[in-house]
């Protein structure tokens, strides 16, 4: 595991946020690549990649706080709600808030759902797996210890 990529004074860049950043960036591309190969406007898919970025990351934190045991903490201590830099982000809830975000957006410019959908697959699968290595980077993805033996 290796959380912090490098430390100057108080900022610490952390692996988690690169990777993650990677993660969205690497699904995106893939998206636009294919918008291009199939002759839809890619500006259109980079509209998109944007707000289920923003979508992604408001879910991520909301599940966070209310199904991550620290509910509590937020309510003694309401502006760390916007401290992201400082983890509290799952997965689930930013795919759940993502999912309508995106339907609305598909369906107030009359993009073909399925269509979409499969040009968007192999990019969210890129990036859920670049997202992952840095989960295991932070040190909260790496499982729980065994008791077989070879260890």
């Amino acid at each position: 595991m290796y959380p912090i990529l490098f430390k100057i004074g108080p900022f610490a860049l952390h692996t988690f946020s690169v990777l993650h950043g990677l993660a969205f960036v690497a699904g995106a591309w893939w998206a636009y690549r294919e918008a291009k190969r199939l002759g839809i406007d890619p500006q259109r898919i980079l509209d998109l990649s944007v707000l289920i970025f923003v979508w992604s990351l408001v879910g991520a934190r909301i599940f966070s706080i209310l199904f991550d045991g620290s509910l509590q903490w937020y309510l003694q201590h309401p502006f760390d709600v916007f401290a992201v830099w400082k983890g509290g982000l799952t997965f689930y809830g930013g795919f759940l808030f993502s999912i309508p975000a995106g339907i609305w957006y598909l369906k107030k410019y009359k993009l073909d759902f399925w269509l979409t959908a499969d040009m968007i697959a192999p990019g969210l699968a890129l990036g859920g797996a670049i997202g992952r290595l840095g989960c295991f980077a932070s040190g909260d993805s790496f499982g729980k210890p065994t008791t077989l033996p070879g260890r």
